[in-house]
């Protein structure tokens, strides 16, 4: 798993070098759990890109979770395409933080809602996360 997420990450960085690549934090939520996030975001044409996220939650367990998503901008919104809304969707791997409670894959369907204040980019991200059941989540912060 570990080789799988170096080899991302340089994939990532060395598209970035003809992308443009967005580093991130914030934090994630559902129904039970808060947690903090860190993401990185690279456009790789003007409607497609790739996405990794990190999600640690503060339960008592700590769980985790790791997202890798495709993006594909669906439609932009202001008068020189300030708001964006990027449809992502790929999967995510689940660690409980218990030992005797296994990890899982799942299937991610989710919106990736950026916007501009000031010279800073934001980002609000609902997330319907699948692996035994649904779930959904919603973050939020900033590149």
């Amino acid at each position: 798993m570990r080789s799988s997420i170096l080899c991302f990450i340089l994939l990532m960085i060395t598209l970035g070098l003809s992308g443009q690549l967005h580093f991130g934090a914030g934090i994630d939520t559902n129904s039970s759990a808060f947690g903090l996030s860190g993401k990185g975001h690279i456009e790789i044409t003007d409607y497609r890109g790739g996405q990794i996220g990190f999600n640690w939650y503060l339960n008592d367990s700590n769980p985790s979770r790791l997202d890798i998503d495709a993006t594909y901008l669906l439609t932009t919104a202001g008068d020189s395409d300030e708001i964006t809304l990027k449809g992502l969707g790929y999967f995510n791997y689940w660690s409980s933080g218990v030992q005797s409670i296994s990890s899982e894959l799942g299937i991610n369907i989710d919106a990736n809602i950026t916007f501009p204040i000031e010279d800073k980019l934001f980002y609000v991200k609902p997330k319907f996360s699948i692996i035994n059941v649904g779930d959904f989540f919603i973050g939020a912060g900033m590149y």
